[in-house]
């Protein structure tokens, strides 16, 4: 008998640890007023009215954004004689001021605005590279004034610098 006995007790422990295995877990809850995952019917009241309201934000923001959109899309439907208005940032560019200044825009469409831009970046960015050619060949100037040789590439990199030698 006393060898029967840790085996039966091994068998017993096994099938006692089966039966807990195949139980689901909503059968050990250990609140017995509420079990796992359920929840009241007042907060699923809540829930749906929260979520209604947030359906219902998310489908009027898509109708506005649809409405700007059909807007900006179609210049047939802007009142006649105005123009769309394109802000532009004077944040570091002066030549964006262009753009804004009343004096310009005066009676001009937006491809028309676009070109006068255009054809003033262009003037500008000529300005700049001379302003930069000239601040380069004064800085040359003064490089062989101390004494140095300097060879500069186009792309306004040093690429060596040597010392010149009086005779």
């Amino acid at each position: 008998m006393k060898r029967y006995l840790p085996p039966f007790l091994l068998l017993l422990g096994t099938l006692y640890f089966g039966y807990l295995y195949l139980q689901s877990p909503e059968d050990f809850s250990f609140s017995p007023s509420r079990r796992a995952g359920q929840i009241s019917f007042a907060e699923l009241q809540q829930l749906k009215q929260e979520t209604a309201l947030k359906m219902n934000l998310d489908r009027q923001r898509a109708e506005l954004e649809k409405s700007l959109q059909r807007n900006q899309l179609n210049p047939g439907a802007r009142e006649e004689g105005k123009f769309h208005e394109t802000p532009i940032p004077d944040m570091q560019d002066p030549r964006s001021a262009v753009l804004n200044s009343p004096s310009q825009t005066n009676n001009l469409t937006l491809d028309q605005r676009m070109d006068a831009f255009l054809a003033t970046k262009e003037q500008y960015e000529m300005l700049e590279s001379a302003q930069k050619e000239a601040y380069v060949e004064q800085f040359l100037i003064e490089a062989r004034k101390m004494g140095f040789k300097v060879k500069i590439s186009k792309d306004m990199q040093i690429e060596s610098i040597t010392k010149i030698q009086n005779k």
